[in-house]
């Protein structure tokens, strides 16, 4: 995997000529009315890993709704870091223009973002940006796709965001793409355990775990009144 968009992150960083100071690194994952998909949470990963490699001191800011107890944007002075490094997402939209008001005395970079309006706010704010689309450069391999593997999850899922409206008109793309789960192999429910014998469906409902299941209905949320298996709307979540 070429991993060029990390190597022009430490660049970045390293090429205003003076130490970088501590670094927040903050994205979508960091605002309270923002979401944190897989990649933004990948693509810190990676950045946090590339930043401690590199020796360059550094906190994450989550969203409270995400990882709540961890550094928030609220919590995180100003004063007491010398760059921002915002990644993955679209640097447009109110929030990532909050994001500029409130570290306005720190050197704010962005690495690995889509540019979707070069003229917004959001994206004029920053000193610099390493984009992976959206600008006259050529496209970058995104930061989430060489991110470190953590251990397996001991299920596969589908995860779906409700649109993406911070990408302005370039979400029409995305809801179509959120839209079509219809087609995908194995839709019908939210995760499938690695338990012997418990059956796979590829229409319809899959019926609920056994009582001895670690997956059993004891083990997870309830679904709506009425349903009585694991189903693409309705199945419940684990917890």
């Amino acid at each position: 995997m070429d991993d060029d968009l990390t190597a022009a992150l430490l660049r970045m960083l390293r090429g205003s000529g003076r130490p970088p100071g501590r670094v927040l690194l903050t994205g979508w994952f960091s605002f309270l009315d923002g979401e944190a998909t897989a990649g933004d949470t990948l693509a810190q990963r990676q950045a946090s890993a590339a930043l401690t490699r590199a020796g360059i001191p550094h906190d994450t800011a989550w969203s409270p709704g995400f990882r709540p107890g961890a550094l928030s944007l609220e919590a995180a002075r100003p004063e007491a870091y010398g760059t921002v490094l915002f990644v993955c997402g679209p640097v447009h939209g109110p929030q990532v223009a909050r994001l500029h008001a409130r570290f306005r005395t720190c050197r704010r970079l962005a690495a690995g973002v889509s540019v979707v309006d070069p003229a917004d706010p959001g994206a004029t704010g920053f000193h610099e940006i390493v984009a992976r689309d959206g600008t006259a450069a050529p496209a970058r391999h995104d930061l989430a796709a060489a991110a470190p593997a953590g251990p397996l999850p001991p299920v596969a899922g589908v995860l779906l965001s409700q649109g993406q409206g911070e990408y302005g008109a370039a979400a029409g793309t995305r809801r179509s793409t959120h839209g079509s789960p219809a087609g995908w192999p194995g839709r019908t429910a939210h995760a499938y355990p690695p338990t012997p014998g418990w059956p796979r469906t590829t229409g319809g409902c899959a019926p609920r775990p056994s009582s001895s299941s670690p997956w059993s209905p004891a083990s997870t949320s309830s679904s709506p009144p009425g349903c009585t298996a694991w189903c693409w709307p309705c199945a419940p979540a684990p917890r």
